[in-house]
């Protein structure tokens, strides 16, 4: 055998062996350090939906207000869902939804020691290929200061 055909050799192998392949789950998002008068903790910190292409479904979360400032919708304290991270997210779950970025409070007011709902629709685009979509979420008051520590995953997987 040629000794540069066997170096070529060697060095593939080296190198397919080295480098592991790439990973198909998300890498986690990073914490959130949430504004002053501002702490939220959100039942659980994910969401899954099973659905088809063409086919529409909601997520909804539900987030105790633990801090000090009460979250009033359409006012710089009112309290949002808000895309982020994008480090390891595999889709924007906003250009699945309603054309919105932001998903606020469904209530007018949450006090201290609510709890706060937020609900939003995603559509999956038809000819979506199967697989599972990954989009993460932080929850932020109306200047887009983080609220919660959290950062919130949503999947969808497309059957």
């Amino acid at each position: 055998m040629d000794r540069r055909l066997f170096a070529v050799l060697v060095l593939a192998l080296i190198v397919a062996t080295a480098c592991p392949p790439t990973q198909s789950i998300p890498t986690p998002p990073p914490s959130l350090s949430p504004a002053t008068g501002y702490s939220a903790n959100c039942a659980g910190e994910s969401a899954t939906l099973s659905l088809n292409a063409g086919q529409t479904g909601s997520f909804q979360r539900m987030c105790a207000n633990t801090g000090t400032t009460t979250w009033t919708r359409g006012t710089a304290t009112e309290a949002a869902l808000v895309p982020c991270c994008p480090v390891g997210g595999s889709v924007p779950f906003p250009a699945w939804g309603a054309n919105s970025t932001r998903y606020p409070q469904s209530a007018i007011a949450v006090a201290p020691g609510a709890v706060g709902t937020f609900l939003f629709n995603i559509t999956v685009p038809s000819g979506t290929p199967a697989g599972t979509y990954t989009s993460y979420a932080a929850l932020v008051n109306g200047n887009n200061q983080p609220i919660s520590a959290q950062v919130l995953t949503f999947t969808v997987t497309v059957q």
